[in-house]
């Protein structure tokens, strides 16, 4: 647990134990099921406000796993205008990096939208950088139209992934634009367009994604047309040949019995007579498929 405290009281947990629920139990006045939705290890984006204008909320921020591998983990707050409290499994930059600016904030309702702001910038970072990415996959099948397949299913999975919660998130921010605008909240004139722009800019993170989405659908169906035109284009090839081959094939079988009264079987020139008679059904067979036109 980190705790510190100047003009304002503000305490993180950085794991969920028996020993959280037991300090927010005697610490708190949160009944019991408020407890259990602070400490519930899977659970969307909400916000919950108690009768008495405290706040519960639930956030979902991104967790590096690797250079190129994150999730969207759980961050959790409770706050009231003396002090806040913020729970997550993991020691997360959106949280940490508040520890400088946490002395500006005078109240915990404005240090809580700094952490929010903090965390849709963090995600909007990181929608930009995949959708380089997707510039980039975009870029590399225009020039040379060979691609990994693998490349856009991970990337469409990433954004379905952050997608997936934005969208719960983007009612909470509404609902806390909601709330703070109430009249009894105070410093509405102030802090309501803060509270509406987390909003607006997780509206335009959730399009960003839904064009992004449709882009990499796009390319895949492009790589499928291609892949399908190719293998289209080997069967008719093949199909072709053993189109052309198969009365050549029935006359060698034919002529090639081992039985008295074959054509040809006692003449000199039976051989040269016979491919030339192949020969010429061939071309009889080019002819008619290029009137037909299965081949130009």
């Amino acid at each position: 647990m980190k705790s510190i405290s100047s003009n304002m009281s503000w305490q993180h947990f950085e794991q969920f134990d028996a020993e959280t629920e037991e300090w927010l139990k005697y610490n708190t006045q949160l009944t019991n099921e408020q407890i259990s939705i602070l400490c519930d290890d899977l659970t969307r984006p909400r916000v919950v406000f108690t009768e008495t204008d405290q706040v519960i909320c639930i956030l979902r921020v991104i967790h590096k796993e690797s250079e190129s591998d994150f999730s969207m983990v759980s961050v959790r707050f409770f706050f009231d205008k003396q002090q806040l409290i913020s729970l997550s499994l993991y020691s997360l930059p959106a949280i940490s990096q508040l520890i400088q600016v946490k002395n500006k904030s005078t109240t915990p309702i404005d240090f809580f939208y700094r952490t929010c702001e903090a965390i849709v910038d963090n995600i909007t970072a990181q929608i930009v950088e995949m959708d380089e990415k997707i510039h980039n996959i975009h870029d590399k099948w225009t020039d040379e139209e060979a691609i990994d397949s693998n490349d856009i299913l991970a990337t469409r999975k990433q954004v379905s992934h952050i997608q997936r919660f934005l969208l719960s998130q983007a009612d909470v921010f509404q609902k806390l634009y909601l709330f703070f605008s109430d009249k009894k909240n105070g410093n509405s004139k102030v802090i309501n367009p803060k509270w509406r722009e987390l909003n607006n800019a997780t509206n335009r993170d959730i399009e960003a994604l839904t064009d992004m989405r449709e882009r990499l659908q796009i390319l895949q169906d492009a790589i499928m047309q291609k892949r399908e035109e190719t293998h289209n284009k080997i069967l008719f090839i093949m199909s072709l040949v053993s189109t052309i081959f198969l009365p050549l094939t029935f006359i060698a079988s034919l002529l090639g019995m081992n039985v008295s009264g074959i054509p040809l079987q006692t003449g000199n020139d039976g051989f040269w007579i016979l491919c030339g008679l192949l020969f010429f059904i061939a071309i009889i067979e080019l002819v008619l498929f290029r009137l037909w036109k299965w081949i130009k």
